[in-house]
């Protein structure tokens, strides 16, 4: 049973580390390098399929926020706020929402459109967490 345990431990641990290798670790702005708080989501009814990454740089302030999304080339800019406990990503019509239990969701104009399981815990702090 335990074997088991570690077999499926690997597996995930293997599977999330290739699903969110497409958000850096640093970002940057300008000439600058930066660290920066994220959040990476994944589709909650797809098998967990990474989706993008979305965050902000507490040294800049956190109004500069930045997505990563699958399969692009490049970042987007975002507005980032806090209001009361949920996270705000905004750009053009589009909003990014994450909830305090880690709930995020894709608003196009207002209407929701897609949700997420989103994590800011390190890949390490989130497999204890699960075993």
């Amino acid at each position: 049973m335990k074997l088991i345990k570690n077999i499926v431990s690997l597996i995930a641990i293997v599977i999330l580390t290739s699903c969110s290798s497409t958000a850096p670790l640093i970002v940057e702005v300008g000439s600058e390098s930066y660290d920066w708080k994220k959040w990476d989501c994944y589709d909650w009814r797809v098998n967990g399929e990474y989706i993008l990454s979305v965050g902000y740089i507490p040294e800049i302030g956190d109004s500069k926020g930045i997505l990563f999304v699958k399969g692009a080339d490049s970042h987007i800019d975002t507005f980032h706020s806090l209001r009361g406990v949920q996270h705000f990503w905004e750009w053009d019509s589009y909003t990014i929402v994450i909830e305090s239990n880690g709930t995020g969701g894709f608003y196009n104009n207002g209407i929701p459109e897609e949700r997420y399981e989103c994590t800011s815990a390190p890949l390490e702090k989130l497999m204890s967490d699960i075993w």
